[in-house]
């Protein structure tokens, strides 16, 4: 959000009234209560405690209330495709960010209890499926002395696929804290749910030209894994998606049977601006072009971005729209999809 944006660069020689003048006029309750949270973190990073916990008590009191409405928010209501239960979901993440900042604060202010107790309803309402926010969990834990309780939500966040690098090394100097095993564990479930979701569908060809003139035919690479990805430039998660799929290209960089090809969707741009746009990304991919748009009506795509995975076979195994924002999360289970797609057995 830009008035997020804007705070952290903001001069402290400018009154901060204007900011909040700013915030005020903002469109919906959802983003003035994002813009006081990043507020109190902000206040807080500069010893602003009580200013701080101000700011971070209306977000989580604004929070609670919301989180038993009857009417969905004029941005919720834009979500018409999510249920009511995906809807109280979401409703329960805003709660619990905003109370972990509520624990942040509180714990700088030397109030340990009424931190913990906070952090515990955020553990509560997040149920620990945020990697980004569990990384926050657990930093809190510890600075409140509470190390057992951080090592105990670190190996939950693990066995959930929820844990992010620096949360391991949480659980890294202890030689019986089963990292491997929890580890091994969540990727034999992952791998079992993705099985269950793998498709048989024949995949529609395609002849569509690259950035340099090449011509690329779905049909002559057959024999190898082909990772389609639907894009376009004005979509803002398929960019966000670019650094997690630059990584997965460079994993399976020397996998002959594993092919990257990107799809852009723009009808209004030319081949000259997609490559200046790559560029100014720095990322170096297989652009496909198709200003038509005739291959993803062709694969039914009806939002983007969308991924397709296609087995040696010219089988689509895998279809997902939607941009998974935790980074290994979205690298683990692209990468499983890949390796089940190598192992299909549609022909038989």
């Amino acid at each position: 959000m830009h008035l997020i944006k804007l705070l952290r660069f903001w001069d402290d020689s400018y009154p901060i009234e204007k900011w909040f003048e700013l915030v005020d006029s903002a469109a919906t309750d959802l983003i003035k209560m994002n813009c006081y949270d990043e507020y109190a973190k902000v206040a807080s990073s500069k010893g602003n405690h009580e200013e701080a916990l101000k700011y971070s008590n209306l977000s989580v009191n604004w929070a609670k209330e919301h989180l038993n409405a009857p009417e969905r928010t004029y941005r919720e209501k834009c979500w018409y495709a999510l249920s009511d239960e995906e809807i109280q979901n979401s409703r329960k993440r805003e709660l619990a960010i905003f109370l972990v900042t509520q624990s942040e604060v509180l714990a700088k202010l030397d109030q340990k209890d009424k931190a913990y107790k906070a952090c515990q309803l955020a553990i509560e309402n997040s149920n620990l499926e945020d990697a980004r926010l569990n990384d926050r969990i657990v930093e809190l834990l510890i600075s409140i002395n509470r190390t057992d309780d951080a090592k105990d939500i670190a190996k939950i966040a693990l066995s959930k696929g929820k844990a992010s690098t620096n949360l391991k090394k949480v659980l890294g100097d202890e030689p019986d804290a089963g990292i491997d095993s929890i580890a091994n564990d969540y990727l034999l479930s992952k791998e079992d749910y993705l099985k269950s979701l793998m498709k048989n569908n024949i995949a529609p060809n395609f002849d569509l030209y690259s950035l340099d003139g090449e011509k690329v035919s779905l049909e002559d690479l057959k024999g190898k894994v082909v990772v389609l990805d639907f894009w376009a430039t004005w979509c803002a998660p398929c960019v966000m998606a670019f650094p997690y799929y630059k990584e997965v290209v460079e994993k399976y960089r020397d996998d002959e049977n594993v092919v990257f090809y990107f799809i852009n969707l723009d009808k209004d741009k030319e081949k000259e601006d997609i490559s200046s746009f790559m560029e100014s990304r720095k990322v170096d991919f297989n652009v496909l072009l198709d200003k038509e748009n005739d291959s993803s009506k062709d694969f039914a795509v009806s939002g983007l971005p969308t991924k397709m995975i296609i087995d040696k076979n010219g089988y689509i195994n895998f279809g997902e729209s939607g941009f998974k924002s935790d980074k290994e999360e979205f690298i683990q289970e692209l990468s499983l999809m890949i390796e089940l797609a190598k192992n299909s057995e549609s022909l038989k």
